[in-house]
């Protein structure tokens, strides 16, 4: 009774573990897009963001008096 049912285990097994199909669909994962840009694309988004909010941060710090601009 447990020989037959190492034998039906180990024969559900013998597939080749190399199997070139699923390398290729893990790989096709793995070039995957953040929100469709590729990574220059972010790096652009990403230095506007950090260019607003640095203009904004100023234009705050005028407006609350905490540094004067020279005119």
């Amino acid at each position: 009774m447990l020989d037959d049912l190492r034998n039906s285990a180990s024969s559900a097994f013998e597939e080749d573990p190399l199997n070139e199909r699923v390398y290729e669909s893990t790989e096709k994962s793995r070039k995957s897009k953040f929100l469709g840009m590729n990574a220059g694309q972010r790096f652009v988004i990403a230095l506007f963001v950090f260019l607003m909010i640095a203009i904004v941060g100023v234009f705050v710090l005028i407006v609350f008096q905490k540094i004067y601009p020279p005119i």
